[in-house]
């Protein structure tokens, strides 16, 4: 009967071969119960299958259009997230082309993960152990490809959350050792966002922690510089921003961090 057609069933890799290696793919599904409809969307690795995310969305009947909007929303910000991560790997692995450095930097962003959610359990001993494995990974994958900034700028960020095993706020010497692998990652590129990034960042928090006001002033410009210098190159560190903000609450400057922030 008109409009009652079987649906057509097409599996993945049919639609692999027909767009010739997509990359990704979007399947969904839609379940009428009572008087509820919940549709299921995933993205899906075309090479190997498998289920990259998903997202679950349930309405009355009666809202489908709130139920089309909700969808929308969702798609789109999960295929910002994937891609937008998938972007991020792809571009850091074309500024290197040392595959064990690659390799090393991947199992130190592993490792310190696992440091901060050992932290963030209360183990502060042991995640200390893991952040400094993490460095030590980073060291190597340096000294590998001398020229590749990321492994720089990473072993700051481990600096800096090792800064705060014990405290809210990072101080002390790996807040120090933090900035020093900054300017080294500047030295490496001088105009490199994400490690104007970290400069900013570790220049912030020692203008907050010193006693000195003529000092924090300092630390307070420098930070200022770097970090409206990142944004600038790079305006999507969502980091640089919520910090560029910090600063401008710290220096009283309250519209320009409202919108910094947003």
């Amino acid at each position: 009967m008109l409009g009652q057609e079987e649906p057509l069933s097409v599996t993945v890799d049919s639609i692999v071969r027909a767009l010739r290696d997509p990359g990704t793919l979007i399947e969904g599904s839609v379940i009428v119960s009572g008087d509820r409809i919940r549709v299921n969307v995933q993205m899906i690795d075309a090479a190997t299958n498998a289920n990259i995310d998903s997202r679950t969305i349930e309405r009355p009947r009666t809202e489908h259009f709130a139920l089309l909007d909700n969808l929308s929303q969702e798609v789109s910000r999960f295929l910002r997230e994937q891609l937008g991560e998938e972007i991020r790997i792809r571009r850091l692995q074309a500024e290197t082309e040392n595959p064990e450095a690659w390799g090393l930097v991947q199992r130190a962003e592993l490792t310190a993960d696992d440091g901060a959610r050992l932290r963030a359990e209360g183990d502060i001993e042991v995640a200390a152990q893991f952040y400094a494995r993490a460095d030590s990974l980073l060291a190597e994958a340096e000294s590998l490809d001398p020229d590749w900034v990321e492994p720089t700028v990473r072993r700051g960020w481990v600096a800096f959350e090792t800064a705060k095993l014990e405290r809210s706020l990072p101080e002390g010497p790996a807040l120090e050792a933090a900035l020093g692998h900054a300017e080294r990652a500047c030295e490496k590129s001088l105009n490199s966002p994400r490690a104007l990034e970290l400069r900013g960042t570790a220049h912030l928090y020692l203008g907050w922690q010193g006693a000195d006001a003529e000092a924090a002033a300092e630390h307070y410009e420098s930070a200022q510089a770097d970090l409206e210098t990142a944004v600038a190159g790079d305006p999507i560190l969502a980091r640089a921003w919520a910090e560029l903000s910090n600063l401008y609450v710290r220096t009283g400057r309250y519209e320009e961090a409202e919108w910094a922030a947003e």
